[in-house]
């Protein structure tokens, strides 16, 4: 199959299961099984790809396996993370505000553009289970399951130390910085500053009050000078300029 072909029937794939998925929420009044779906939408894609693609076989089966692994566990993760809490609250806040509306809009709104998403996400795992050369596995191979590992250790254990955490009553409000927390901005601080951008422009406008406050105050900091009309009649010069204070 064609490369052009492989991309209409997985972009068909992902149009098919997202509108399965939208009439199941429907039933249930619950968008948030989106979330659910989006690791194993991944494997059903790699899926795809390895029976139509015709990369080499052990490219291909290590492919697989790699995303079926993180796939599966994400998925499970959020089933676990989700069970009894009925829709999740961004999901609960499009629905208040579009009302009636939600039904159909939710349709694009959150499946169809979760989908697109996704289908554009594993374009490179049908790149890798496409490529017929090398027909063995490389070093390159090697370096991207180690990569793809150490991912996975943080992805993995980061979820489950976080689980901990917020089980815990006497850090309900907290911040995680222990464990592999430690190490990235914890998804409890970037919904506080509202997005990745705001962390960062907060953190750029903290850098630039310490160094004002630090550096040399060698430039003049009065204010601009004030431009005075003078009276008519009082000489030429028209206008002139005055600085506050200085008469």
């Amino acid at each position: 199959m064609s490369l052009p072909e492989l991309l209409v029937l997985s972009l068909a794939v992902v149009a098919v299961c997202m509108a399965a998925l939208w009439l199941l929420s429907l039933a249930l009044r619950n968008a948030g099984i989106v979330d659910i779906f989006w690791g194993l939408g991944f494997v059903l894609l790699a899926a795809v790809y390895f029976v139509a693609a015709e990369g080499f076989t052990g490219r291909k089966l290590l492919v697989l396996a790699l995303v079926a692994v993180w796939g599966l566990r994400l998925s499970g993760y959020i089933l676990w993370r989700s069970r009894g809490k009925g829709e999740d609250y961004r999901y609960a806040g499009w629905r208040e505000r579009a009302g009636d509306r939600f039904w159909w809009t939710s349709l694009f709104q959150v499946f169809l553009l979760q989908g697109l998403l996704m289908w554009v996400i594993s374009i490179p795992v049908l790149a890798a289970q496409s490529a017929g050369e090398p027909d063995r596995l490389t070093l390159m191979d090697l370096a991207g399951t180690a990569v793809w590992a150490i991912g996975f250790f943080f992805e993995a254990v980061g979820d489950w130390q976080l689980a901990r955490f917020k089980a815990d009553p006497a850090n309900r409000g907290k911040v995680m910085w222990s464990g592999l927390w430690r190490y990235h901005p914890p998804p409890q601080l970037l919904r506080r500053r509202g997005s990745v951008v705001g962390a960062v422009r907060d953190r750029r406008r903290r850098l630039g009050r310490l160094l004002d406050a630090v550096q040399p105050r060698t430039h003049d900091r009065s204010p601009p000078a004030r431009v005075r009309r003078r009276p008519a009649g009082a000489g030429a010069g028209g206008d002139e300029a005055t600085v506050p204070g200085v008469h």
